[in-house]
């Protein structure tokens, strides 16, 4: 209560409030010097007119002058001439109250002076001036302004023209931008159309001049202007290259030539090449890059590009971001090539949600697939589309694709083809970077009842001894399908395939077979290309020696549980049957049993590894690299 009086006895003196005049007198005879004053009182800007009211002027409580105001025809004006009283020469703070007769109220003013004796301060021409108001506090200003969720924004706030100019990233959504502000007092208030502003909370659209009006305590307005634009100054971007085959794409604005030697500038060796969709650019000493690709449409941002090196390499461009606004990719029926235009990743789903997707839509990346299901979405290990990758997408019908500027949810920039590894032993190698192109499976397996498959088992796809793709099991329409991606390059040889229960380590045995097609798609949600299992290979043991590195490159170390020192035979197998290796040697004193393959050609790949001996007989998945 007592806090609540005190506040409302402060509002009386700062905006008048008393039922009756002033009793405000001043004894000349007490005081030995003075100073003199003439001048106007403004009261909120708006100056005093009438020759009732009353000024006077304090040393703390006590009155030491005290006048009307005098109409001036001359000037047209009233003015107050203020004779103001002290015993010192100088240094004593004048304070100043004025009494509004028209309204009845008393105004402390803002206006300060220090005495002087014998001064004389104003004139009729240029009087000295009363306020009750703070000529600071006359304009309001932002002491900060950004925006939420933006942390990489150039912001210049300017006083002194009351102007905003804000710089933000490539694909910033300027339509629904939330200003976050502050002022120097918290009495102050923000509208943009009449519309109160919340910091941190009201949305305005920034695709044009937003005006602000800035209202303080004393009623006063300030006009600040706030300008939004993207951000187009050159940025780096740091591409790593793998030796082989990469998917690549570009996400910058070239703004120059488009020709494949001045984008890979520094980067190629003898033989390397770029394909795009319609063209292709060789590189040699002689010429650098040069070909139908860098005659023809050069290096375009909405497309991807297969690129061969011979060495791997991290590739740099210094260019401007380009803006997905400023882009439509035009799909035709078939195949498209695919370039990722954000700067950050997205997930397929809101990737490609302006395409309208369909039943049987399909995109893939080197080594992922996803296909569109029309109860399940997007379904398939290809579920994340990343900066610098580049994609293939293949319709039944022509649409257009514009990615959007935000994603509505997070998008992990991991796919899930990457993770499937995770459940293998030690990580089967799959050396993508050998091959070219794809080739795209929707798969189900015909007898998996029969085998008892708990669902989690990994499918291999190989050709020879060699490891073209793998997928884990997707549920779509309450069946059990694998979405396949199997690389290789132009070659139609026999693709055979392996089921992997990485839980219980074992191998089920897949009687189809089929030749390898570079961008053939097999089966469909509703038509499945069927695979059934002949048979199944337990290869775990309660005891099993401990092999080691695995994968491997020439040798493979045994590390026997017990008995040491007995005569081991060794048999490796391929993935299709064939017997690799087969020989025999004697384990160490320690149980340890060396494996050299130095002389034999072993292409990468998975293998049994058989091992038999007096209280021995063993087998174990093992990887060539």
């Amino acid at each position: 209560m007592k806090n609540s009086i005190l506040l409302f006895l402060s509002l009386l003196v700062s905006f008048g409030a008393f039922s009756q005049t002033p009793d405000w007198q001043v004894n000349p005879n007490d005081y030995s010097n003075d100073m003199a004053i003439t001048g106007i009182v403004e009261i909120f800007d708006q100056e005093i007119r009438g020759e009732n009211h009353m000024l006077a002027a304090f040393v703390g409580e006590e009155c030491r002058g005290v006048t009307r105001p005098i109409y001036i025809d001359a000037f047209d004006r009233y003015f107050v001439l203020l004779q103001i009283r002290s015993n010192e020469s100088s240094g004593e703070k004048i304070t100043f109250r004025f009494y509004d007769a028209d309204k009845d109220e008393t105004y402390s003013l803002f206006t300060t002076e220090e005495f002087s004796a014998n001064s004389v301060l104003g004139n009729f021409k240029e009087p000295y001036l009363f306020t009750n108001v703070d000529k600071n506090d006359k304009v309001s200003d932002f002491e900060s302004f950004s925006f939420k969720g933006i942390d990489d924004v150039e912001i210049v706030l300017d006083k002194i023209n009351h102007t905003v100019t804000a710089k933000v990233p490539v694909n910033t959504d300027l339509t629904n931008l939330i200003a976050i502000f502050s002022f120097k007092d918290n009495t102050y208030s923000a509208f943009v159309n009449d519309i109160a502003q919340t910091s941190g909370t009201t949305i305005n659209d920034f695709n044009e001049t937003v005006t602000y009006i800035i209202k303080n305590k004393y009623r006063y307005e300030t006009e600040w202007t706030v300008n939004v634009s993207i951000n187009k100054e050159a940025i780096t971007s740091t591409m790593d290259l793998e030796e082989g085959w990469n998917w690549i794409s570009f996400n910058q604005t070239f703004e120059g030539s488009t020709k494949t030697n001045d984008i890979l500038n520094g980067l190629g060796q003898k033989s390397d090449i770029i394909i795009g969709q319609n063209g292709f650019d060789l590189y040699s000493e002689e010429t650098g890059w040069e070909g139908t690709l860098s005659r023809g449409p050069g290096i375009d941002v909405r497309s991807m590009y297969r690129l061969r090196l011979s060495a791997g390499s991290s590739f740099s461009v210094t260019a401007p971001p380009a803006s997905v606004s400023d882009y439509s990719i035009e799909l035709k029926t078939g195949w498209n090539y695919v370039g990722f235009i954000p700067q950050e990743s997205m997930s397929v789903k809101d990737a490609l949600a302006s395409i309208n997707p369909e039943n049987g839509d399909l995109i893939k990346s080197h080594d992922a697939v996803s296909v569109y299901s029309e109860t399940d979405g997007w379904v398939g290990g290809l579920q994340t589309m990343n900066p610098f990758n580049g994609y293939m997408i293949h319709l039944n019908r022509n649409a257009t694709l514009r990615f959007p500027l935000n994603a509505s949810t997070p998008a992990d920039r991991k796919d899930k083809s990457s993770d499937y590894s995770l459940l293998l032993p030690e990580k089967a190698p799959l050396e993508r970077r050998k091959y070219e192109r794809n080739m795209s499976m929707i798969t189900t397996i015909e007898n998996a009842d029969e085998f008892g498959l708990n669902g989690s088992e990994i499918l291999f796809a190989n050709i020879g001894e060699t490891i073209r793709g793998f997928a884990s099991p997707s549920v779509t329409n309450s069946s059990t399908i694998y979405l396949l991606p199997v690389l290789g390059n132009t070659e139609k040889i026999p693709v055979s395939f392996q089921l992997f229960d990485s839980e219980n380590e074992i191998i089920y045995t897949v009687k189809e077979n089929i030749d390898f097609d570079a961008n053939g798609i097999h089966g469909s949600f509703e038509e499945p290309f069927s695979l059934l299992i002949t048979s199944k290979e337990m290869i775990n043991e309660k005891k099993r020696p401990v092999v080691s590195p695995n994968p491997f490159n020439d040798r493979l170390s045994v590390q026997l549980t017990d008995n040491p020192e007995q005569e081991i035979s060794i048999r490796l197998i391929g993935s299709s049957g064939t017997v690799v290796l087969e020989t025999s040697t004697k384990s160490d004193s320690e149980g340890l049993v060396e494996i050299s393959l130095a002389d034999n050609i072993i292409t990468a790949g998975l293998y049994i590894l058989h091992l038999e001996g007096q209280s021995i007989s063993t087998k174990q998945m093992v990887f060539k690299r």
